[in-house]
């Protein structure tokens, strides 16, 4: 056994686990639509973006940056680690990383205008609350980058064993 793998499994096995033994509490008619899977991209994405609101906050209030700037930052810091994080994690791939790095970087350039920089800089502009503006923003986005990551970034993901991810 190597450091990253107990009995259990490994790390990203017990988190699969886990976000399915929460799925299956769910009523039935809720679980068919709320999988392990959109678990795990919840739970993953939820810490990455209490990165970015972090960071986003630290540099316009802190060091007195222009909104663009620390939305961008704090959004690539947040993007780069959730790549990671939903590959190892989530979206279980033992295809070549740069394939999947060059789709998501098309699906992250495509969220990043419209969903980021448009609608969340347009709110704040039209006297939203940042903060409130790029949470808005974020729902627009979690639904697109699920679909995304699911169907075209990680398409065709297998779990350890070889087996596909539903």
């Amino acid at each position: 056994m190597t450091a990253r793998t107990t009995r259990r499994g490994s790390a990203a096995d017990v988190f699969r686990r886990v976000c399915t033994r929460l799925s299956r509490m769910l009523p039935a008619r809720l679980a068919r639509y709320v999988t392990g899977q959109l678990i795990g991209y919840a739970v993953v994405n939820a810490a990455t973006f209490g990165l970015d609101l972090l960071l986003l906050t630290i540099m316009r209030d802190a060091m007195g940056w222009p909104v663009p700037v620390g939305i961008t930052i704090g959004y690539a810091v947040a993007l780069s680690l959730g790549f990671v994080l939903q590959r190892w994690l989530n979206f279980p791939s033992h295809a070549h990383v740069g394939p999947q790095a060059a789709r998501y970087a098309l699906t992250v350039g495509v969220n990043y205008a419209v969903l980021v920089l448009a609608l969340g800089s347009g709110l704040a502009w039209a006297g939203v609350p940042l903060q409130l503006a790029r949470i808005l923003a974020a729902c627009a986005e979690a639904v697109f980058l699920f679909c995304a990551l699911r169907w075209f970034v990680f398409r065709g993901a297998t779990t350890g064993d070889g087996a596909r991810v539903r």
